[in-house]
């Protein structure tokens, strides 16, 4: 957004005057104006479907990118004070959310609210993963890798995207099934469940693979 432009002019200490500055100062003065301007309460009752998107939009423009920066200044903070580097599987931080899913009498709230919300956060983490597997795509065009990836991916010439082209590909089905159930009157999905990720673990150790061969060869 506009806070994230004018960190990157800070950053790249551009002078205050110019066209990217204007432009930016005119972005922030409609921003203001258009807050300014806005009822301040709301006239249509938001229902417990609209509350979780507003939540997920948090997580989408804010947290995804903001706690892996965090965890990255705390795991060099551990590093260079305590001589060690915070576990990969580290989860100083915890988010959950009511939204969606609260059982405390709210009428409108029933179990096929729940469903609908739950299934629609899974397709949305499929997008934000599938977008961050295709910038490890890009990168990732390295050769040498280690004898688990290899015996993973075969003889493939650039293995780390043979395996990445595999998970983006499930990470995609992943996203159609989910979508495929909230449009479907049933909750079915013309994708078989076997063909996409239900499993945390599952992604997680594809990518620790990754990790480990990147270690191996001194790629880190």
């Amino acid at each position: 957004g506009i806070l994230t432009q004018a960190d990157g002019l800070r950053e790249k200490n551009l002078p205050s005057t110019g066209f990217a500055q204007r432009e930016l100062d005119r972005a922030m003065e409609r921003e203001i104006a258009s807050i300014w301007q806005t009822d301040e309460v709301s006239r249509i009752k938001p229902t417990p479907q609209n509350e979780a998107e507003r939540g997920t939009l948090v997580v989408e423009t804010v947290l995804w990118e903001a706690l892996p920066n965090f965890l990255r200044k705390l795991n060099s903070m551990t590093e260079s004070t305590l001589g060690k580097s915070l576990p990969l599987d580290a989860t100083p931080i915890k988010f959950s959310s009511w939204m969606g899913g609260d059982r405390d009498g709210n009428p409108n709230v029933t179990p096929e609210v729940t469903r609908e919300v739950l299934m629609k956060q899974r397709a949305q983490a499929a997008s934000l993963f599938f977008r961050d597997l295709k910038r490890l795509y890009s990168e990732l065009s390295i050769l040498e890798c280690s004898g688990e990836l290899r015996a993973v991916v075969g003889d493939a010439k650039e293995p780390y995207r043979a395996l990445l082209s595999k998970m983006l590909d499930k990470m995609n089905r992943t996203q159609m099934w989910a979508e495929e159930q909230l449009k479907s009157a049933h909750h079915t999905s013309q994708i078989d469940v076997e063909e996409v990720y239900t499993d945390r673990k599952e992604f997680m150790d594809e990518l620790m693979v990754i990790h480990r061969s990147l270690c191996e060869t001194g790629n880190e």
